[in-house]
């Protein structure tokens, strides 16, 4: 397999459906990324969790690892070198190790918790 190195600066912006956004500043050199993210909630709300399981296992495949940061510190790490019974059980993945924080927001707002809330509000 050809050596992998990488060598960003993105700037992204996620927009919900509901209108809400955040920003997302993805920066890294090798084989190591770090994405910021201003409003974690809004990110943790817009992913699948079979998306980032996904994801985190193409990274690990690469060799390559990230953070993922908000303003209150870490939410999760993933990609190569992770091993993780928590991201396994929350995403699929054990390529997704996630703060405890991040976990249970990842479990709330998954599409069978939020249809249960739902039909628990009527």
């Amino acid at each position: 397999m050809p050596e992998f190195s990488l060598d960003a600066d993105l700037r992204l912006e996620l927009t919900t459906a509901t209108g809400e956004a955040a920003i997302a500043q993805v920066r890294g050199t090798g084989l190591c990324l770090t994405v910021e993210v201003d409003r974690p909630q809004v990110l943790l709300d817009a992913v699948e969790r079979a998306e980032l399981a996904t994801v985190a296992d193409f990274l690990a495949a690469q060799g390559v690892s990230a953070a993922v940061v908000g303003p209150d510190g870490q939410l999760a790490r993933l990609g190569a070198g992770i091993r993780s019974r928590l991201g396994r059980l929350v995403t699929g993945s054990a390529r997704v190790e996630p703060a405890r924080r991040a976990a249970v927001w990842l479990v709330v707002s998954s599409n069978p918790v939020r249809a249960l809330r739902w039909r628990l509000r009527r």
